[in-house]
């Protein structure tokens, strides 16, 4: 039968649920196992996906009806409790300890932001953090009591089945968001990265590994990349290299030089080595685990040798400015400097007031509106030329021009940025009188530069189109939150002034985060 790799996934998953709810002491391997053996009899026998549906369906109805659960045998209440305790202490013993060992330092780190904090609001929202941060701790702390955890502690075998089933259902759900946020007071980003890594390396399992090795070869062969063909190989291989000892280097700048480029030879290994793992479908039979954390560390070792030995061989009172790149387009993201992130601990207040959302400029250029006076010289300083089509103004926007890598164009009814890349061989700058589409500045390229792969616009050019598509979202986003503030303006020359306003804060972020070394020009 036709059947799609992700419904034959989907149909596994079902019946090892129904498993699990019909034998509950079977263990999670066993019931897939079952349920793997399950589907592949009816996928060998059906002849399309209709009738490979109703099999499993009558096989089902049959199988839930007829099936009659193994009574376990009767064992004392107490021994009962005693082996559910262990089990839970089995499991969650060492997420326990870690949380109430750091519990106290997690919490006097949230209260320390309140030092040069100012703001009598901000500071009473820390205080509010940190208590909520302690009561979350301070129920680890009782559940590591309970669970004989904690030195001078035994097994509460007081406990009825009910307070046990409800502290499982507690450990289950909020013991990992808590100890990632004593973790995240603590700044131990390492072991926090470690942990995410390992469990999606645990995730990268039978019909997810499978689906990701295909996507991968598929994307290899059209690259015409035979590194890969064994990716087995290609692992072993870049794993050992991700994982070489580079000896420390001397005083020398040209020891330290050779050390800086062994290291950099490492990262790549690492790289491939993340490409290889996952090509192979069955990752499960690698000898090698915890890939993925092996090659971040590897990375993560290179650039802190880098940082310390870059200062040998860069003079930065003599360093010039690094030309601008059309990569820069998308690694340097526009950012709004209010964005602030709040925790998941805490409960979004009902009475948060909703920012309003702008889209268009209100007076600022509108058509059959004046350039106010006082704009334009302003708008020179930033190096942004204003187009305003005749005879009314209709469609007016602006251009700023970074290097000879990209330009952005804002337009203000709607507000909207893009972000499009120079012609290589342009000889005229920027002029655009219509909508400039993606590609336009590629399409003459021979060749394109971009993260250290050298490749045509055929080959890809997508990925180009993709992050460009992705700036100029960013930015226009960041264009419509500076305009937000104008909303409370009422009168047509207060809208105008603060839009004005609006507009030049934005122009400056834009060149603070492309052109860093950007003055004021003259007017």
């Amino acid at each position: 039968a036709s059947v799609a790799q992700a419904t034959r996934s989907a149909e596994v998953r079902a019946v090892a649920d129904i498993l699990a709810k019909m034998e509950h002491g079977a263990t999670p391997s066993s019931k897939l196992m079952l349920a793997m053996r399950f589907e592949e009899d009816i996928f060998q026998k059906a002849t399309s996906l209709l009738d490979y549906q109703k099999r499993i369906q009558k096989r089902l109805k049959k199988f839930t009806k007829n099936y009659k659960a193994t009574a376990p045998s009767p064992i004392p209440a107490s021994t009962n409790t005693q082996e559910r305790l262990l089990q839970l202490q089995q499991i969650y013993r060492d997420k326990l300890m870690f949380i109430c060992q750091h519990a106290d330092a997690a919490i006097q780190a949230v209260l320390a932001k309140n030092i040069h904090e100012t703001d009598p609001a901000e500071k009473a929202k820390t205080i509010e953090k940190a208590k909520t941060l302690k009561q979350h701790t301070d129920n680890a702390k009782v559940w590591a009591t309970n669970l004989g955890v904690l030195q001078g502690t035994t097994l509460n075998t007081a406990m009825d089945s009910k307070a046990i089933d409800a502290m499982q259902t507690l450990l289950e759900h909020r013991l990992d968001n808590i100890r990632n946020h004593v973790l995240v007071q603590l700044a131990n980003t390492d072991l926090l990265i470690q942990e995410m890594l390992q469990q999606l390396e645990e995730d990268m399992k039978e019909s997810t590994s499978q689906l990701l090795a295909a996507i991968m070869t598929r994307r290899l062969t059209q690259v015409k990349w035979h590194d890969f063909d064994d990716a087995v190989k290609a692992l072993e291989e870049n794993l050992h290299k991700a994982q070489a000892i580079v000896p420390p280097p001397n005083k020398t700048r040209e020891s330290q030089r050779a050390a800086a480029l062994q290291h950099l030879e490492r990262m790549r290994a690492a790289s491939q080595a993340v490409l290889a793992f996952l090509a192979i479908p069955n990752k499960e039979a690698l000898a090698s685990r915890d890939v993925l954390h092996k090659c971040h560390l590897s990375a993560m070792q290179t650039l802190d040798f880098l940082a310390q030995v870059m200062p040998e061989f860069v003079d930065l009172k003599k360093e010039q400015a690094t030309p601008i790149q059309l990569q820069d387009a998308w690694t340097r993201v526009m950012e709004y400097p209010h964005d602030k992130l709040s925790s998941s601990l805490e409960e979004p207040s009902p009475k948060r007031a909703k920012a309003t959302r702008v889209i268009s400029s209100r007076i600022l250029l509108t058509p059959g509106r004046k350039t106010p006076s006082n704009l334009l010289p302003e708008l020179k300083r930033k190096g942004a030329r204003l187009v305003r089509p005749l005879p009314n103004g209709e469609g007016t926007f602006l251009i700023m021009e970074f290097g000879n890598a990209f330009f952005m164009t804002i337009y203000l009814v709607p507000l909207l940025v893009t972000i499009r890349a120079f012609a290589k061989d342009a000889t005229t700058k920027a002029d655009p009188t219509t909508w400039t589409p993606v590609h336009a500045g590629l399409e003459e390229a021979s060749e394109l530069h971009i993260w250290g792969v050298t490749g045509t616009t055929a080959s890809i050019g997508h990925v180009v189109h993709s992050q460009l598509d992705y700036a100029s979202a960013q930015a226009t986003s960041v264009l419509r939150k500076f305009f937000s503030n104008t909303s409370k303006a009422k009168h047509d020359f207060e809208v105008e002034i603060s839009e004005g306003t609006a507009l030049l804060q934005f122009l400056q972020l834009a060149r603070t985060t492309y052109s860093p070394n950007f003055t004021d020009l003259d007017s």
